[in-house]
């Protein structure tokens, strides 16, 4: 069971940490443009 579960799991995770990486370079990209509020909301979530 866990040997036919983990290779979804890992799958899973991949997804997760690739939309978690695309979004963080599109905040990035969108903080150049956008007020400096997001930069703190960003800084908050680091401290966290």
């Amino acid at each position: 069971m866990l040997k036919l579960l983990s290779p979804y799991t890992l799958i899973n995770m991949f997804l997760v940490f690739t939309v978690f990486i695309g979004s963080r370079i599109f905040v990035v990209r969108k903080l150049r443009l956008a007020r400096p509020a997001m930069f703190l909301i960003l800084a908050v979530t680091k401290a966290c």
